[in-house]
């Protein structure tokens, strides 16, 4: 490999590593941002559905959210749809049972080892996240994802109810998270190969124009090796001087 090569290579090879370096840490500060963003909207969502659980079981209206009308569903189901915002909720007694489901728009798999977690001073009422991956029907066990026509998986939450009456468990699409690493990851794989084709170029032709000296030095060389001792290396002259 001549050194032109080499040279180039290496320009190339530091430029992938600072952006592939500068790509990772951009996209796992966006799913870090989009994640905290997601988790403190259900922990507002969740927590204001335990209020109005706890309130109708205070009432003897038993462990249940107010039933949904054909209106309010149509309308959860537009904001919830194409994630960003709970599209199933689900009320559990404490032996784990179901009590009351209420699916706006899919239905996820959520298992029933999913379970609150141990109460604290900074996490009162014990929410526990976690992420259930989608599975492909009829694909055995490939994993859908964000990329292709797949769907996206689910963001659960799991909290205890008021009084330790139940678990209130809430799942949303992670459609919105999908979507934007995806479109980061295209956006920075097309500018990485953009600019890297275009250094490439600038730093062959950069490193050509500053090696010409030394080819033309090694083509000299080997011509007087080779027995023509008239050739002589062209060797710039002194720019003109200035003053009396």
């Amino acid at each position: 490999m001549t050194l032109r090569r080499r040279l180039v290579l290496i320009v190339l090879v530091l430029l992938t590593l600072g952006f592939v370096t500068a790509g990772a840490s951009t996209v796992a500060a966006l799913l870090d941002w989009k994640t905290t963003t997601d988790d403190r909207l259900m922990t507002q969502v969740g927590r204001e559905a335990a209020a109005i659980v706890s309130a109708r079981a205070g009432r003897g209206q038993g462990l249940t959210l107010p039933p949904e009308s054909g209106d309010l569903r149509r309308l959860w189901r537009a904001g919830a749809g194409h994630g960003g915002f709970p599209s199933f909720l689900q009320i559990r007694g404490p032996d784990g049972a179901a009590v009351q489901t209420l699916a706006f728009a899919e239905t996820p798999p959520v298992p029933a080892a999913v379970r609150a977690g141990r109460p604290s001073e900074g996490n009162p009422d014990g929410e526990r996240f976690s992420r259930i991956e989608t599975r492909v029907a009829g694909d055995g066990d490939r994993s859908e994802g964000p990329f292709g026509g797949q769907a996206p998986d689910w963001r659960v939450r799991a909290a205890l109810l008021p009084d330790g009456q139940g678990t209130l468990v809430m799942a949303m699409r992670t459609t919105e998270q999908d979507e934007l690493l995806g479109r980061t990851l295209g956006t920075l794989v097309t500018v990485t190969v953009a600019v890297l084709g275009g250094v490439g170029l600038l730093a062959w032709w950069a490193i050509r124009s500053a090696l010409r000296p030394l080819d033309e030095i090694a083509e000299t060389a080997a011509a007087i090796g080779g027995g023509d001792l008239a050739r002589r290396v062209d060797v710039p002259g002194p720019g003109p001087r200035s003053g009396g």
